[in-house]
């Protein structure tokens, strides 16, 4: 995915976003093609490719850009578990009809990369790990979460904040499991 300051290469992008946000209001993810966005967005077919590849990349694009814009959580070497569970709940409803278009899509790698990006701010808070320990730490909590957001979802007609806090903090801090005496 394309990560200069081209001012051309910045406005087919903008343009690429726009057409695919409006056909992802009319249309599935999947019945979306690349010729379809090219055309909608006035873009060459080869700008497309040398700007993403893929449409998974164009998509991955569009929920960082909205992630971004819609983020407020506290960033720091203070967030405790129960806050990186919070934010992930808050994050998981607040874009659920985004996760949604992941989920029907089987798109597992974009929405553990989303949380995985969404939780990284915690690992500032771990006890003393090197870098090659706290890598694997989150990726293990974004591949869990993930999977949690999926079935939660999927099963949950009415997602709620607080409960899916608790259920990822359970699960995180290991009091999920029956104490061993």
């Amino acid at each position: 995915m394309y990560q200069g300051n081209n001012p051309t290469a910045l406005i087919s992008q903008q343009l690429l976003l726009e057409a695919f946000t409006l056909l992802l209001n009319k249309k599935g993810f999947k019945d979306i093609t690349i010729s379809e966005l090219c055309t909608q967005s006035g873009v060459s077919r080869q700008t497309f490719y040398s700007l993403y590849k893929t449409k998974e990349n164009l998509l991955l694009h569009h929920l960082q850009i909205i992630s971004k814009e819609t983020s407020s959580y506290k960033h720091g070497s203070e967030i405790t578990l129960i806050e990186t569970c919070r934010n992930f709940s808050k994050f998981v409803i607040k874009r659920k009809k985004d996760l949604a278009i992941i989920i029907e899509n089987d798109l597992m790698d974009i929405l553990k990369l989303l949380i995985y990006q969404e939780t990284a701010t915690c690992r500032d808070s771990f006890i003393t790990v090197d870098e090659d320990e706290a890598f694997l730490a989150l990726e293990f909590m974004a591949s869990g979460l993930a999977q949690l957001t999926k079935s939660y979802l999927i099963n949950n007609k009415n997602p709620n904040e607080d409960e899916l806090t608790q259920i990822a903090y359970k699960i995180m801090s290991g009091s999920i499991y029956r104490a061993i005496k």
